[in-house]
């Protein structure tokens, strides 16, 4: 993307030095110097535009990445939380297991 941006203002910016350079000779071209004002003030607005959309465009990718990132700590965190709750309840089913296990040798040592 950047380098598409860079290509398209360079070559805006050789028109603008072309076009500049019709306007102090004036000697390619029949048109007068007010068309080719134009034609400059038209090249330079397209680069601007071209300027603000990348930085536009930057900006956004910036937002993205920063809400990716905020993403992914959350669905690390909730992963975590999880394996967190998964232990404990498997520790508590393994704890009741063991006590019903030794509830079940107390009672054939009595019998």
């Amino acid at each position: 993307m950047q380098e598409q941006f860079l290509c398209d203002k360079n070559q805006l910016n050789k028109s603008i030095r072309n076009l500049k350079q019709k306007i102090h000779y004036n000697t390619q071209n029949n048109k007068s110097n007010q068309d080719l004002l134009q034609d400059l003030q038209q090249l330079v607005n397209q680069r601007q535009d071209l300027i603000n959309k990348f930085e536009h465009d930057q900006l956004t990718e910036e937002q993205l990445n920063k809400k990716n990132t905020q993403r992914q700590k959350y669905k690390q965190y909730k992963a975590k939380q999880s394996e967190t709750g998964q232990y404990a309840q498997l520790k508590y089913y393994y704890n009741k297991i063991a006590k019903k296990e030794k509830q079940i040798e107390e009672e054939e040592i009595v019998e």
